[in-house]
């Protein structure tokens, strides 16, 4: 589909009937309109200039059962909303309502002949609104050389991208052993059905989601499409509004988001770049082929796994004793035993802040280069964070 062929929709539309035509969400976002004609009232106008229906205009068509309807549904007119009569086909993907395609009639119905070329019309903006190809594109995000506006370049297939905020939102599948996450690089994430998925692409136990969001919450709940694994997620942004790499970066920032909190369970399972910390500040600043420095405590201590765990579990929680002892779900006793062989046989003193400091980032640099090797992160891939 070339863009702007729900454009030509709807003025094709507006033409033959010779009436003013327009396309919302079900969520009221504003997503097309034709040439509006003499007939147009206070409410199109409003919707027009805001983007947005108004809320008390949604309740009225609400009212009268748009949002279960399967064909046309006229709507009286309504002076105190400063609203003409009109007429309503629902825009159907299977059983969900995508849209809604409204014709104003100011008092005259539709007659046959108008009545099927509107449910005609309705049939191929369903077929556009599938938008096949979403999907494609943000595939490309997840590799090291994506267009350069891969978002900016699908307004055209699909409306809601243009109308709505977006973010992009990674679920990563993980498995949970003794306890503790781990990255499923195996296993795909499914993502729950919602009208604010406006496409999908997978890898290497991934799924990249791009969500609009109506603007009438204070964020978008990316959790709700996460299931039980872990999600990594964007800032909000718009398609199309400044630098057109930006959308780019946005990705590639929920991709390692979700990498990071997959390999690393002190992370939040729900997680944005700018709350990864450490793991922010190591991505940035450090060289992703020197990964990773030494670690601590020397492999050839048969008790070396696990001693790293109970450390980095120490650091994690600020060296508090007694979250650290619930986090390891251990004993009191068994917590200690370990700090004194820590200090006692790997010479690690606990009580010097820049020993911690050292410590703890060549834990964080080791989850990184897990990270890296586990979802395949190049050089050029990690660029697009700065």
């Amino acid at each position: 589909m070339e863009p702007g062929d729900v454009q030509r929709e709807l003025d094709g539309l507006a033409a033959t009937l010779g009436r003013s035509v327009s396309l919302d969400d079900p969520d009221g976002t504003l997503i097309g309109y034709s040439t509006q004609g003499a007939d147009v009232d206070p409410v199109r106008v409003q919707a027009i200039l805001s983007r947005r229906v108004p809320e008390a205009v949604l309740a009225y068509q609400r009212g009268h059962g748009v949002d279960t309807a399967t064909g046309p549904v006229r709507l009286p007119a309504n002076a105190d909303l400063g609203m003409s009569a009109r007429t309503c086909v629902p825009v159907r993907d299977g059983r969900a309502p995508v849209a809604y395609l409204w014709v104003l009639d100011d008092g005259a119905p539709l007659d046959r002949a108008a009545d099927d070329a509107v449910r005609a019309c309705a049939d191929r903006l369903a077929t556009l609104l599938r938008a096949p190809g979403v999907d494609g594109a943000l595939a490309e995000l997840f590799g090291d050389r994506p267009r350069a506006d891969p978002v900016g370049e699908l307004v055209g297939r699909e409306p809601r991208i243009r109308s709505h905020e977006l973010r992009f939102a990674v679920v990563a599948a993980t498995t949970t052993t003794d306890g503790r996450r781990a990255p499923a690089p195996r296993t795909t994430p499914p993502v729950a059905t919602s009208r604010a998925v406006l496409g999908t692409a997978a890898a290497h136990g991934r799924r990249l989601v791009l969500l609009a969001h109506s603007g009438r919450a204070g964020a978008v709940d990316v959790g709700a499409v996460a299931g039980s694994h872990v999600t990594g997620y964007s800032a909000p942004f718009r398609a199309g509004d400044g630098d057109p790499a930006l959308a780019s970066a946005l990705a590639a920032r929920a991709i390692v988001a979700a990498d990071c909190a997959a390999v690393d369970p002190a992370l939040p399972a729900t997680v944005g770049w700018d709350h990864l910390g450490v793991h922010r500040r190591l991505l940035l600043a450090g060289d992703p082929g020197g990964w990773p420095d030494p670690l601590p405590i020397a492999d050839d201590d048969r008790s070396a796994a696990m001693l790293r765990q109970t450390l980095e579990t120490y650091l994690d929680n600020a060296g508090d004793a007694a979250r650290t002892i619930t986090a390891l779900r251990i004993h009191r006793t068994t917590f200690y035993y370990r700090l004194e062989r820590l200090a006692a046989v790997h010479g690690i003193a606990l009580d010097d802040g820049l020993v911690r400091t050292e410590l703890h980032l060549a834990l964080k640099t080791h989850r990184l280069a897990r990270a890296r090797d586990t979802y395949g992160w190049t050089a050029r891939f990690l660029t697009r964070l700065r």
